[in-house]
C-alpha cells in the first residue's frame, strides 16, 4: 500500500514515533485481523487529533477514527486512508457534581470502559455495573450506544462534547442525543454526526447513584462470574457480533443456536460454544474468514426465520 512521501514526511515531522507507515490493522483491532493501513496515528486526547483531521480534509483522504478497535473488522485489503487511535491510558475520571440523590463524573472519551467500572465501584456508584466486561473506550461505547440486558450508556449519559471537523468544540445535552439500539444519533444541529467518523466524542458527563460500596460491588462479581460462565474470554473476538433482531421472540444468539451453527467453522473463524452470537478468531482467522461465516449465519437464520441479522460489528475496508 503506497503513501504519497511528502505526506510521510509531514506525519513523521508532526507525530514522530506516535504514527506507523502501512500499519496492518490487526495490531490495532480486537479480532485481530485486518490489512494495513496508509498510517495509524496514536494520539492520548481528542485535541491532538484536529491537526490530523485538518490534513486529512485538506488533501481528500479519508479517516477513521477508533478506540481500542473493540468493535470494527477491518476486510484483508485494509484501509485507504489514515486511522486515528483514541486512548488515555491513564484515563480522566472527575466527580463534577454530588447529591444525596446523583453524581455526575465527567470521563474523557480515551478513558477505558474497565477504568470508569473500576472508578465506580470504588466510589459505591451504582449504574454502570451493566458494562462490566464490555471491552473498549467511553468514545466508542458513547457512539454505538453500547450495553448489556441491564443497561446502555444512553441510560447514563447526561451530556457529550464533540469536536467538528472545522477544530470547534460544541457540547450537547440530552436534547441533542437520540439514543436508540447500538446507535447514537445528533438530532436538531447543523452539523453531521460521530457515528460518520467525521465528529469526534471528546468526553462526557455520566449520571450515576450513590449507593453503598460493598452492595455495589456485591452486584460486579455477580455479573463478573455470569460473563466469564456465558462468553468466550479466551478468544479474540468483537464481543457479539449481531444486533438482536426487533420484533421477534429470539435473541441474535438463539437464532443462531436454533439453526445448529454452534461451533461452525469457517477457515480460523468460529461461531462460540459459549455464546453463538460470538464469532471468535479461533485459530488465526483472516478477515475473509469471518466474514464468510456471518453470511452463512445471516442465510442460515434467514432461511429459516426469514429473520435478516444486522452486523452490530462495523466492517471497514
Amino acid at each position: 500500500m503506497s503513501f504519497d512521501n511528502k505526506f510521510v514526511e509531514w506525519f513523521k515531522d508532526n507525530f514522530g514515533s506516535d504514527v506507523q507507515f502501512n500499519c496492518p490493522m490487526s495490531e490495532h483491532t480486537r479480532f485481530r485481523v485486518g490489512g494495513p493501513a496508509y498510517a495509524v496515528v496514536s494520539v492520548r486526547y481528542v485535541k491532538e487529533a484536529k491537526k490530523v483531521i485538518k490534513f486529512c480534509l485538506n488533501n481528500r483522504i479519508q479517516y477513521l477514527v477508533i478506540g481500542k478497535g473493540t468493535n470494527i473488522l477491518v476486510k484483508d485489503s485494509g484501509f485507504l486512508g489514515i486511522v486515528i487511535r483514541i486512548l488515555d491510558k491513564s484515563g480522566r475520571i472527575l466527580i463534577k457534581e454530588q447529591t444525596s440523590q446523583c453524581v455526575k463524573i465527567a470521563v474523557t472519551s480515551g478513558t477505558t470502559m474497565a477504568a470508569v467500572c473500576r472508578f465506580a465501584i470504588k466510589n459505591g456508584l451504582s449504574g454502570f455495573n451493566f458494562a462490566l466486561g464490555i471491552p473498549g473506550t467511553i468514545g466508542g461505547s458513547i457512539t454505538m450506544n453500547a450495553g448489556s440486558d441491564t443497561g446502555t450508556m444512553g441510560d447514563i449519559v447526561e451530556s457529550i462534547d464533540v469536536l467538528t471537523p472545522s477544530g470547534h468544540y460544541k457540547t450537547l445535552n440530552k436534547g441533542y442525543l437520540d439514543f436508540s439500539y447500538r446507535k447514537l444519533k445528533l438530532i436538531n444541529i447543523g452539523f453531521g454526526l460521530p457515528t460518520d467518523n467525521k465528529h469526534i466524542i471528546a468526553s462526557c458527563i455520566i449520571s450515576l447513584v450513590p449507593s453503598d460500596k460493598k452492595v455495589v460491588k456485591k452486584e460486579a462479581m455477580a455479573v463478573i462470574k455470569k460473563r466469564k460462565v456465558n462468553q468466550p474470554k479466551e478468544f479474540y473476538s468483537a464481543g457479539c457480533f449481531f444486533k438482536n433482531p426487533e420484533n421477534s421472540k429470539y435473541f441474535a444468539g438463539q437464532l443462531i443456536e436454533l439453526c445448529g451453527l454452534k461451533g461452525k467453522t469457517v477457515g480460523g473463524a468460529a461461531v462460540s460454544e459459549k455464546h453463538a452470537n460470538f464469532i471468535i478468531n479461533k485459530n488465526r482467522a483472516t478477515a475473509d474468514d469471518i466474514i464468510s461465516l456471518k453470511e452463512i449465519i445471516q442465510k442460515e437464520v434467514n432461511d429459516k426465520y426469514r429473520i435478516f441479522l444486522e452486523p452490530e460489528v462495523i466492517i471497514v475496508g
